[in-house]
Order: C-alpha cells, then structure tokens, then sequence
C-alpha cells in the first residue's frame, strides 16, 4: 500500500505543547523592548534635540494636559494631543518626569514602540509558527 508523506509543516497528534502561550511571549518580548528603550532613552537623555517634532508638540500637549477645556484644537492631531495630555497628566499625578512634557512624551513612545514590537512578534509567530522568524521580525 502507498501512503502519502506528512507534509513537512505540520504538527504531528503526539507532538508537545509549547512551553509557553505565544501571548505570555509576546508580553515578555515587549517588555524586554520597553526595559531596553527606556534604558536607551536615559542614556541619551536628548529626546529633543535629535527630534524637534516632539518639541513643539509637547507645548501643546501641556496646554491640553493642564486645561483641556481651553486647549486649543488641532483638526490634524484631533486624537493625539488630548491623548498625550491625558496620559502626561497621569504621568505628572505618579509623579514621572513631572513638568517635563518632552521627556514624558518620549516615555509614552517607547511604551507604545513596546506594544508594537509585541504585537508584531505575536502576529509573526503565529503566521509563520516559528519564534525565531517572530523575533528576528520584532527586532
């Protein structure tokens, strides 16, 4: 009798689990990216002066952290500065680069830059099934 081969990318019915939910990867992978950026953005310590962007961004992002009633709105950045000035203002309560609206922006980048570098190891991970390609995208 002839039987077909096992195709060369599929799971075998007595394989193993994995160790680990490509989720809890994903959260461990975008941690380490936020502990190495945050790290990196210390080192540095010129999130604007390579950047001026965020520079002139943060005066209106302080305008909408301190008073969103008067705060002036931007049509173009309709989300962002009522965001940004609602995360800085929690920053400011917990007491994270208080006053500093440009060092808590760059913050607030590096832990969104985390989630995705998180989000593309998981969805990479799960299209390929492998963790090595995941991560070797995620970097």
């Amino acid at each position: 009798m002839i039987t077909a081969a096992q195709p060369i990318n599929t799971v075998s019915p007595d394989s193993h689990p994995p160790s680990r939910s490509p989720v809890s990867e994903a959260f461990m992978v975008a941690a380490v990216t936020l502990v190495l950026l945050v790290g990196l953005m210390r080192y540095l310590d010129n999130c604007f002066v390579i950047n001026a962007n965020g520079l002139w961004k943060s005066v209106y992002v302080r305008m909408w952290a301190n008073s969103p009633a008067t705060a002036p709105v931007d049509f173009a950045n309709l989300l962002y500065f009522p965001v940004y000035g609602l995360l800085c203002r929690m920053l400011d309560v917990l007491g994270i680069f208080a006053g500093q609206t440009w060092r808590q922006m760059a913050l607030l980048n590096t832990g969104f830059a985390a989630v995705g570098v998180g989000l593309i190891y998981l969805w990479i991970t799960a299209a390929f099934g492998s963790r090595l390609i995941g991560l070797l995208s995620a970097v």
